[in-house]
């Protein structure tokens, strides 16, 4: 009985990523009293809403979290629902 050699298969090497996680250029928020530190430019652009208006308070019959209790957030206003009032959204 005639058997095959075994040939060893090259072993697969991790290739180094060309784009790096590491953000040379973070965001600083200068809304006076914050100074947060944030990497991304769209995680930057939400956490300016912070500072504005709030938009989106909760109609919820009895709940408070209207006016400067809003929410900033159409999803955080929608967590609170969920998680407060057990409405299914």
């Amino acid at each position: 009985m005639f058997t095959t050699p075994v040939v060893p298969r090259p072993i697969a090497r991790r290739v180094a990523s060309r784009r790096s996680n590491v953000n040379t250029n973070p965001y600083t928020c200068n809304y006076p009293g914050c100074g947060e530190i944030i990497n991304r430019l769209g995680d930057f652009a939400r956490h300016q809403q912070k500072h504005g208006v709030r938009q989106h308070p909760c109609l919820v019959h009895g709940c408070n979290r209207r006016g400067p209790r809003a929410f900033y957030r159409a999803d955080k206003l929608r967590d609170h629902q969920r998680t407060k009032h057990k409405m299914a959204i």
